[in-house]
């Protein structure tokens, strides 16, 4: 039902790194929930947010910060799905 593609990732301080990611969704009428982790340098998840897509658009990109306990070194998407 829905696509997500990581384009890139960026620290923004001690403890937020932003990611820009894309989403592909077959039916616009439904709202998509996005869950987004941060990782440390051991690969520990630091941090996790849910981002929401309202009903809209069927391709939608996005940069999303998220807040971090401790110094943050990359950032992923978990999963996409109908919220």
């Amino acid at each position: 039902a829905v696509r997500s593609t990581r384009y890139s990732f960026a620290v923004t301080g001690e403890k937020e790194i932003s990611v820009t990611y894309g989403i592909d969704r077959k039916n616009s009428d439904r709202k998509i929930v996005c869950t987004l982790i941060a990782y440390d340098y051991d690969k520990n998840v630091v941090g996790q947010i849910d981002d929401s897509f309202d009903p809209g658009a069927k391709k939608i990109q996005r940069t999303t910060p998220i807040a971090t306990r401790s110094k943050p070194v990359s950032a992923a998407i978990s999963d996409c799905r109908v919220g």
